[in-house]
């Protein structure tokens, strides 16, 4: 899980980062917002260099504004939850996406500063996509500080207001979702929706305390 977590902030990082030509021709609109997120984020970490350093948790509101809104989370979290989605009611779906987006910010966001501010080449593989293709994936290979290439690739869709949403990240083959769905499957067996919906809840209140 560790390295799940250091690949995917890894990939989140280098989303924002200024390669213009990762895109198909049909995603060119998705490619002018990812050249306007990577302005911004990297100009925000560039700013708020020091205040990041003695109070990291400082990195959640520019998460929260600059990167999040290209995540689909509900997506996400049908994606996660599987068949107990549906045995869910409109308040427990709610309160998950809630907390799940919250859990993704949360367990990222260190690994994020640190991935940005560290020596990354990135080779994009070509995107195999049609002209009106509605899902594609982009694959890359990264070196990062010295080590050996990592595979981060991430699953995108146009919703229906035409626009580009990220719904899953993968490193070294291993899915986000897939592995949060392994994890919640097992305690919503074992305790229940509500009761994962609190851990969940519990881990975030955790993460915001200082130095944890």
């Amino acid at each position: 899980m560790k390295q799940l977590i250091k690949a995917v902030s890894l990939l989140l990082s280098l989303t924002f980062l200024p390669h213009a030509q990762v895109w198909a021709d049909a995603t060119t609109d998705a490619q002018a917002q990812v050249q306007q997120t990577t302005e911004k984020m990297l100009s925000s970490l560039k700013t708020n260099k020091d205040a990041l350093k003695s109070n990291p948790s400082a990195v959640y509101p520019l998460v929260d504004e600059i990167v999040l809104p290209i995540f689909d989370f509900e997506r996400m979290s049908r994606l996660v939850l599987g068949k107990n989605w549906q045995g869910m009611n409109e308040s427990q779906q709610k309160r998950f996406v809630e907390e799940f987006r919250s859990l993704l910010v949360r367990t990222y966001s260190a690994a994020l500063i640190e991935a940005a501010a560290s020596s990354i080449d990135v080779n994009y593989l070509p995107v195999r996509a049609e002209n009106d293709a509605k899902r594609l994936t982009i694959r890359t290979k990264v070196n990062y500080g010295g080590k050996a290439p990592v595979s981060l690739d991430y699953d995108m869709f146009l919703n229906n207001d035409n626009q580009w949403k990220v719904y899953n990240v993968s490193a070294e083959g291993v899915s986000l979702v897939t592995n949060y769905r392994s994890e919640f499957e097992t305690d919503i067996n074992t305790i229940g929706v509500d009761k994962l919906i609190e851990k969940i809840a519990s881990r975030n209140q955790t993460s915001n305390k200082p130095n944890s």
